[in-house]
């Protein structure tokens, strides 16, 4: 019996080269699925295999594109069906091939891992520079989780602190109340997890191109100019981690201290 079909509710990329991602809109609904179970699968990441791309088995191709991780887990949501090619469920020993649609799909929406910050009114019996004491409503969650994503006692302690006074600048901008996204020109992040904040299907010296342009306007021009370039290689030399030998190696290929080294540079 064909169910009615499944809505999307959001897509969450992976880090990936832009143009090999497909986004999905939010009025896109899922293919209609034969049984219940499947019907309530809901898709949280699609990537679209390179032109270029050479055989290789699902659950590595996944790993080169999703961060936060690991090769078990993957394996484990192919055993559950819930990794497919091109529409259908895979095993892990399935070979991705080019133009191959590579989707994660789980039996939940997708929610994102993000503590928004909340006006909520916060009982605070005492504070100091290093510490708060707070006197928690009953009832009140503490971080938010599966069924409480807002409202929590982390959201309203992110939305607390305004600037009571004063201003921030940087290099003399005023950056008090701007919002996150133009800070980001502005402010360089280092990740906890470097796959976050490294694009894995890009090389090396692209990813360093990518960061040095934070911020700037984008044109049609050679990518990386060959000042650039020998600036990059002098970075990478000061490491002592042989970087500099492998700019054109994507980054997904570097061990996890390489990919830290490389995010501090890119910060």
């Amino acid at each position: 019996m064909i169910q009615e079909p499944k809505k999307v509710e959001k897509i969450l990329t992976s880090n990936c080269d832009e143009e090999a991602l497909q986004p999905v809109p939010s009025s896109v609904y899922a293919d209609e699925l034969e049984d219940d179970e499947t019907a309530q699968l809901y898709e949280h990441y699609r990537v679209v295999a390179d032109k270029g791309q050479k055989l290789l088995r699902v659950d590595k191709f996944l790993l080169t594109q999703l961060s936060g991780t690991s090769r078990n887990r993957v394996q484990k949501a192919a055993d559950a069906g819930f990794i497919m090619a091109n529409g259908r469920p895979v095993k892990r020993s399935y070979k991705v091939k080019p133009d191959d649609v590579i989707q994660v799909m789980l039996d939940r929406p997708h929610y994102e891992n993000k503590i928004l910050p909340e006006e909520i009114p916060l009982d605070i019996v005492y504070e100091d520079d290093d510490l708060m004491v707070i006197n928690k409503p009953a009832g009140m969650v503490v971080h938010p989780g599966f069924g409480n994503w807002n409202g929590t006692l982390l959201n309203a302690i992110a939305g607390v602190w305004p600037v009571d006074s004063g201003t921030i600048t940087l290099d003399g901008v005023d950056v008090t109340r701007l919002s996150e996204h133009r800070r980001a020109g502005l402010l360089g992040r280092v990740f906890q997890d470097p796959m976050t904040g490294t694009a894995a299907t890009m090389q090396i010296e692209e990813n360093l191109a990518l960061a040095a342009r934070r911020g700037q306007k984008r044109t049609l021009k050679p990518g990386i100019t060959r000042e650039e370039r020998r600036e990059y290689r002098d970075r990478l030399a000061a490491l002592g981690l042989g970087l500099e030998d492998r700019m054109t190696a994507k980054v997904g290929l570097l061990s996890g201290g390489q990919r830290q080294a490389l995010t501090l540079l890119m910060a």
